[in-house]
C-alpha cells in the first residue's frame, strides 16, 4: 500500500487520542476502535519510513472519549 502523509497524519492524531486515553477515535463517517497503543506506534514508523518523513512532527487535533 503506496501511504500519503495524510495518512501519516490521521494516524499520528489517533496515536494521540489513545495516549490521552480515548479508545475510539471518528474520522469523517468512520469509527474506530484502538487497543494497542505499541503497534500503532510500529505502524507509525513504518508509514514514515515509506513516505520519506520523520514521524517527530507536531499536529494538533481534537478529540472526545467516548
Amino acid at each position: 500500500m503506496a501511504w500519503t502523509q495524510s495518512d501519516i497524519d490521521a494516524l499520528e492524531s489517533a496515536i494521540k487520542a489513545l495516549a490521552a486515553g480515548a479508545k475510539r477515535v471518528q474520522y469523517a463517517e468512520r469509527m474506530v476502535e484502538y487497543h494497542d497503543l505499541d503497534s500503532l506506534i510500529r505502524l507509525r514508523e513504518t508509514m514514515s519510513a515509506a513516505v520519506g518523513t520523520s514521524s517527530d512532527r507536531f499536529s494538533v487535533g481534537i478529540f472526545t472519549k467516548l
